[in-house]
């Protein structure tokens, strides 16, 4: 289970990077600047970007333009439109008749966890979910760490939502929804013999404090540059899935099967 999902993350993750690495190469900075979000990330992110998903091949064909003058008048009014829903602020609000979800698209109270932000971000995040989620799988079998999964990795992301909108993404409420499930059953059933101790813990605890960071830069990048369109990572969901990954360690359900 641990290895799905770590070849899911990393596939997706691919083609992320081919479709935005392809949309800027040879891309003049203006265009880089109002770059829209990469088509995959429309289908997957918590709310659906049907706009952004336009907008992309529209300015795929016109990659060279140097300013707004320069883009086709069709181009200009759709990404007046795209600027209008408020990401120059780095989130949204999205009224609760137009969510997606709302409208069929029930994949998407997980999907935005499947999605990483950079190539650093995948990184720490499937290092640390090899690590946790091997040693859950271990013990607690496949089906059990799959639930643990979903029930945190979806109400992280609703968490998230609430606080923030729906520009996020990340695994990394499921990781540290992991530590907090790891560390309960560490006091409750010491026996099973989870081996986190006060050090990894306190490694986890760098590593929220490290993608804290990330987002920090990143919004000091949105301002600095113009650029309208980067997701905050998910630091709301990191609190709310070590929370709620304790609260699935006390319930003896999830004891040792193995």
């Amino acid at each position: 289970m641990v290895r799905f999902f770590v070849f899911l993350m990393t596939a997706i993750y691919l083609v992320d990077a081919y479709q935005y690495f392809s949309f800027v190469n040879g891309a003049s900075d203006y265009v880089v600047t109002i770059a829209p979000l990469t088509p995959i990330k429309t289908y997957l992110m918590f709310q659906d970007f049907p706009l952004d998903r336009t907008l992309y091949d529209l300015l795929f064909q016109q990659k060279g333009a140097m300013g707004l003058d320069e883009l086709t008048p069709a181009t200009q009014d759709l990404l007046k439109k795209v600027l209008e829903t408020g990401r120059e602020l780095g989130s949204m609000r999205v009224p609760l008749e137009d969510l997606s979800i709302l409208k069929g698209q029930i994949y998407r109270l997980f999907t935005p966890a499947l999605l990483h932000a950079n190539l650093l971000h995948i990184l720490f995040n499937l290092l640390w979910f090899l690590a946790l989620g091997n040693m859950i799988e271990n013990r607690a079998g496949n089906r059990k760490l799959l639930v643990l999964i979903l029930i945190v990795g979806i109400i992280a992301n609703i968490a998230q939502f609430i606080a923030t909108g729906p520009l996020f993404l990340g695994v990394s409420g499921v990781v540290c929804g992991m530590a907090g499930f790891i560390f309960i059953r560490t006091k409750r059933a010491p026996w099973e013999g989870y081996p986190l101790s006060n050090s990894g813990i306190g490694l986890l605890f760098i590593y929220i404090v490290f993608l804290t960071l990330i987002e920090i830069f990143g919004k000091v990048y949105l301002y600095l540059s113009g650029t309208t369109m980067i997701s905050p990572i998910a630091n709301t969901a990191h609190m709310t899935g070590a929370v709620l990954g304790g609260l699935l360690g006390w319930n003896r359900w999830f004891r040792c099967t193995r």
